[in-house]
């Protein structure tokens, strides 16, 4: 893995805890039935699908860290962020005349 591979995988093992503790309290909310929590079906649904997101974005992107160090892609690659910015330069001066 590459330096900066390796630096954003620690980066995101430090955060992966925070969600587990996240989900955690989430569990025992869930389990105590507390008044604020159980009572409100709209924050009951966004704390319980913010926390499996998280969850699964921080696991797909420390299993994707290993693959996008090998991958190998041709050259032009490079240019398609610059055409596209680009592109839009030309399709905002024709607006304009």
């Amino acid at each position: 893995m590459s330096r900066e591979s390796r630096m954003l995988a620690g980066i995101l093992l430090v955060v992966l805890p925070t969600v587990m503790f996240g989900g955690l309290s989430l569990l025992s909310l869930l389990t105590r039935t507390t008044a604020g929590y159980v009572d409100n079906p709209l924050r009951h649904d966004l704390f319980r699908a913010g926390h499996a997101h998280a969850g699964v974005y921080l696991v797909l992107s420390l299993v994707m860290l290993r693959y996008v160090d090998e991958a190998v892609l041709p050259p032009r690659f490079s240019y398609q962020p610059r055409s596209f910015f680009l592109s839009y330069r030309q399709l905002r001066r024709s607006r304009t005349r």
